[in-house]
């Protein structure tokens, strides 16, 4: 049985931080406003649960190219919850002007139980 983050520890903005603790797949973790000349209020999140990690669905809800970084940890577990591995990750992307772009958290290198969890993002205008 795998065992999945029961929570993301935060969602971290670059102009701002916004703690998030959606646990349900496909609930957005945060919110996007429209605006113009602030990169924090164009990116939403959503959040679903895959077999062997999570996948980080990113909306752009301005007209601005943002570049954004992710970095995440992977726990590894024995079926009886003792860590047999942990490592960080992490992956530059970019967002067109009202445009989507999906992230894949892989947990494919542990053997039976895992969790991502120590997600954060920051995102900016693309120069």
């Amino acid at each position: 049985m795998l065992r999945v983050a029961k929570a993301l520890s935060a969602v971290v903005l670059s102009l701002g931080v916004l703690a998030a603790s959606s646990t349900t797949p496909g609930i957005p973790v945060a919110a996007a406003a429209q605006s113009e000349d602030n990169a924090e209020s164009c990116v939403g999140f959503t959040k679903s649960e895959e077999d062997k990690g999570l996948s980080f669905a990113v909306r752009n809800a301005c007209d601005m190219k943002l570049a954004c970084k992710m970095r995440w940890t992977v726990t590894c577990e024995s079926n009886e919850g003792k860590v047999t591995g942990k490592k960080s990750a992490s992956t530059k992307f970019s967002v067109d002007p009202s445009g989507d772009q999906s992230v894949f958290t892989s947990a494919e290198s542990c053997k039976q139980a895992w969790r991502i969890d120590d997600v954060s993002w920051s995102c900016d205008p693309a120069k």
